[in-house]
C-alpha cells in the first residue's frame, strides 16, 4: 500500500533540503511544493512487512532535523 504525508516547516528563512531513506523493501519520495511544504509518499513492500522510513531536513544555515516514520501492521 502508499501513504502520502504532508509536511509544513515553520521558521523557514531560506532553502531546506528534504530526504527521506528507507529500509529494506519500503520506498520514499519528496515532493517539495514550495519553501516550507510538501508530500512524502511512502510505499510499502507487498508482501506487507513492518518498516522504517527516516526523513533528514538541512537548512542552509547547518541545521538538521531528523525523524523517524515506524510502520507497523496493526492486530486486532
Amino acid at each position: 500500500g502508499k501513504v502520502v504525508l504532508r509536511y509544513e516547516l515553520f521558521g523557514v528563512e531560506g532553502d531546506v533540503n528534504i530526504v527521506c531513506a528507507a529500509e529494506g523493501d519500503w520506498t520514499a519520495r519528496v515532493d517539495k511544493t514550495d519553501i516550507d511544504s510538501g508530500d512524502i509518499a511512502v510505499t510499502a513492500p507487498s508482501p506487507f512487512s513492518e518498516g522504517k522510513v527516516v526523513v533528514f531536513a538541512n537548512a542552509a544555515d547547518g541545521r538538521m532535523c531528523i525523524e523517524t516514520l515506524t510502520f507497523v501492521e496493526l492486530t486486532e
